[in-house]
């Protein structure tokens, strides 16, 4: 969650490929937002953990490496 109103979404699964698309998603309305992100972007994954610390992404999954991010 970015704040009690939003939630970032990295990346994905559809038919057999990995996603690195990255969504803010309003949870009052239910409306999704497609953010260019710049940085260290990852590459496509999916089941990743990811939060936001002032401004910046913070993306883990089960590779070792941490990516940091703005958006």
């Amino acid at each position: 969650m970015v704040d009690s109103q939003y939630l970032l979404v990295f990346g994905g699964y559809h038919k057999g490929n990995t996603k690195k698309n990255l969504f803010l998603i309003d949870t009052n309305t239910l409306s999704a937002t497609s953010i260019q992100a710049t940085g260290d972007i990852p590459s496509p994954r999916s089941f990743t953990a990811i939060t936001c610390i002032n401004g910046l992404v913070l993306c883990k999954n089960r590779e070792k490496k941490k990516y940091i991010f703005l958006c």
